[in-house]
């Protein structure tokens, strides 16, 4: 009996540590570096007062990528 629990409590665990890895993490690194590229591209905009919307959206999604390649979600 008590090797099914310890089974169980084993098995939720692992559940856990594999729905946070592979879901929740890389969902919020996801969120955070989309604010944060938001962010930083705001602050470039504001002091490139002639730049165009093409630049102003190369530029977040450089900022993002590179924030992406910083946390390990993409190479």
């Amino acid at each position: 009996m008590k090797v099914k629990i310890l089974f169980i409590i084993i098995a939720f665990i692992i559940l856990g540590a594999s729905f946070y890895w592979y879901s929740w993490r890389p969902e919020k690194i996801r969120k955070d570096c989309s604010t944060l590229s938001t962010k930083l591209n705001a602050e470039w905009s504001a002091s490139h007062l002639g730049s165009t919307m093409e630049d102003f959206n190369k530029n977040f999604d450089a900022f993002y990528i590179r924030c992406l390649e910083k946390n390990g979600l993409q190479k």
